[in-house]
């Protein structure tokens, strides 16, 4: 199977792939939330832009697609989505490929968004992806003996 390079793939086509596939996989991301992500892809604009690649097989039939946001000179690739079909065939690794080379020579950095799945991880590296850290702030409300007592059972889940 020959794999093709397309940026004609439908915004919404990416997004009931990605949710199909990976709603299960991430609990904690509600219906609600999904629906709220994608309106805003439907809306961007001003703010940024939502750039779509995706690859497609001999058939023409989508095996791969990556949702990007663009603003200020950078390009996230927030969401990948790969079929049975293209991870036989590495379209997800084609997919990236393409869209370094389609970028390549601008001023765009393309940005990973990270992972802390070992797997996904070591793909993104594969690209030469750097680490980029960023600050975690965390702020704690909560009143005293409730703070207090969410710090005990933070410390015993710990030394697990």
């Amino acid at each position: 199977t020959s794999l093709h390079y397309s940026e004609q793939v439908s915004l919404e086509l990416c997004l009931r792939n990605f949710r199909e596939e990976y709603a299960a996989k991430l609990p904690t991301v509600s219906t609600a939330e999904f629906e709220n992500f994608a309106e805003l892809c439907r809306n961007s604009g001003s703010d940024f832009e939502i750039v779509i690649r995706g690859v497609k097989d001999d058939s023409g039939n989508v095996v791969a697609t990556a949702l990007m946001p663009l603003k200020h000179d950078r390009l996230y690739l927030l969401q990948s989505w790969v079929s049975q079909t293209g991870r036989s065939a590495k379209a997800n690794h084609f997919l990236v490929d393409q869209i370094i080379r389609e970028f390549a020579g601008t001023s765009l950095v393309l940005d990973f968004e990270g992972s802390d799945v070992p797997g996904i991880a070591a793909f993104y590296r594969n690209f030469g992806a750097s680490d980029e850290p960023y600050y975690f702030l965390q702020w704690n409300n909560l009143p005293f003996m409730v703070r207090k007592i969410k710090e005990i059972k933070d410390g015993l889940r710990k030394s697990r």
